[in-house]
C-alpha cells in the first residue's frame, strides 16, 4: 500500500494532481505512523520526505491547515507523529486562507495549554503567524475566537501578547542564538514567541509592526474581550496593553495601546493576582518557579514609570 502510495506522489507531475494527493492522504498517512510496524514506519518517514521534496519551492500547494490541526489535537501528544504534524502545521499556515488562519487561532489557543516546551515552540510560532497573516478582523471575527466560553485560551494569548510587545527588532544580521534578551522576558518567553529567534518577524521590523498592531487589535478589542468578562482577564489584558503603550520602535502600536487602556473598563490595582504581576514586572523572579521557566528580568524603566502612573 505505501509503495502505490509512493508511485503515485511520484507520477503526480502537476500542481493539481499534488494537490489532491496532499488532500486526500497527508493526514491519513501521519495517523498511520502511531500504529504502524517499524518496517511500515520508515516506509512512511520515507514517503514524507517524498512528499517534503514535492512541496519544496511549490507555495502553490496548499496544505491541509483545518485537518492538521484536529487531527494534531486529538492524537496523544507523545505520539510518534506528533513531531511531525507539528512541522506540516507550521508549513501549512504560511498560505493557508484568511478564514482558516482566523478558525485555527482558538484551536492553536487550546492546544498550547499542557504540552511541552518543545511543542509549544511550533504551535506558537504558527499562532503567531496566523495572527500576523490574517490581517485586522471585523467584529464578528473577533467575537468568533470565542475567549468567553474559554477563558484559559483568553489568558494563553494574553500571555503570549504581552511577551511579544517585549520583543525589540533586531538586525538580519545577527545571529539568532545571540540576540539579546529583551527586558522583562525570560530566555524560555522570548524563545516561543520569536522560534529561537527563527521567526520572520525577528529580523523584519514590518513583519513585527504587523503582527505587533493585529495582536493589539485582538487584546484592545471590546468584543474580545466584554466590559462582563472576568476581572482576572480584564487585569492580563492591562498588563499587556501596557506594554503595548510604551513600545519604543513602533508608533503605531504604542498609540494603538494608548487608546486600547483609556477604553477599559476600570480593575482592581490590589488584587492579589494584580500585584503579583507588577511584582514581577518591577522586580523580575530571581528563581525559576517550579522548574517551569527561567527567571524573568523586570521590564523597561518606560514600562514602570507607565505602571507607576497607575498605582
Amino acid at each position: 500500500l505505501i509503495e502505490s502510495i509512493q508511485l503515485r506522489f511520484a507520477l503526480a507531475a502537476s500542481d493539481e494532481k499534488m494537490q489532491k494527493l496532499v488532500n486526500l492522504l497527508l493526514v491519513p498517512l501521519l495517523d498511520k505512523l502511531d500504529i504502524a510496524s517499524a518496517t511500515v514506519r520508515t516506509k512512511i518517514i520515507g514517503l514524507l520526505g517524498q512528499i517534503n521534496k514535492k512541496l519544496k519551492g511549490r507555495p502553490q500547494i496548499v496544505l491541509p491547515f483545518g485537518a492538521l490541526i484536529k487531527s494534531t489535537f486529538e492524537k496523544e501528544p507523545s505520539g510518534f507523529s506528533q513531531s511531525f504534524r507539528l512541522m506540516y502545521i507550521t508549513m501549512a499556515v504560511s498560505n493557508a486562507d484568511t478564514q482558516s488562519l482566523v478558525e485555527a487561532i482558538p484551536r492553536l489557543l487550546e492546544g498550547i495549554r499542557g504540552r511541552s516546551k518543545a511543542q509549544q515552540a511550533p504551535l506558537a510560532t504558527a499562532l503567531l503567524t496566523a495572527v500576523m497573516k490574517c490581517g485586522e478582523l471585523d467584529d464578528t471575527q473577533i467575537k468568533g475566537l470565542g475567549f468567553d466560553s474559554s477563558p484559559h485560551s483568553a489568558e494563553t494569548l494574553l500571555a503570549c501578547a504581552k511577551d511579544l510587545f517585549l520583543v525589540n527588532p533586531v538586525q538580519q544580521t545577527q545571529n539568532p542564538g545571540a540576540i539579546p534578551i529583551a527586558a522583562g522576558l525570560s530566555a524560555d518567553s522570548q524563545a516561543l514567541v520569536t522560534n529561537n529567534g527563527k521567526a520572520s518577524w525577528v529580523s523584519d521590523k514590518d513583519e513585527l509592526q504587523t503582527l505587533k498592531l493585529n495582536m493589539a487589535r485582538i487584546v484592545g478589542s471590546g468584543q474580545a474581550f466584554p466590559v462582563e468578562a472576568s476581572d482576572q482577564l480584564h487585569q492580563r489584558r492591562f498588563m499587556a496593553l501596557l506594554c503595548a503603550s510604551v513600545d519604543p520602535y513602533f508608533q503605531k502600536v504604542a498609540d494603538y495601546g494608548k487608546d486600547s487602556l483609556k477604553r477599559m473598563r476600570p480593575v482592581d490595582y490590589e488584587s492579589r493576582l494584580f500585584v503579583d504581576m507588577a511584582n514581577t514586572m518591577f522586580l523580575g523572579t530571581a528563581s525559576a518557579k517550579d522548574n517551569a521557566e527561567l527567571p524573568r528580568s523586570p521590564v523597561s524603566p518606560a514600562i514602570r514609570l507607565k505602571l507607576l502612573g497607575y498605582l
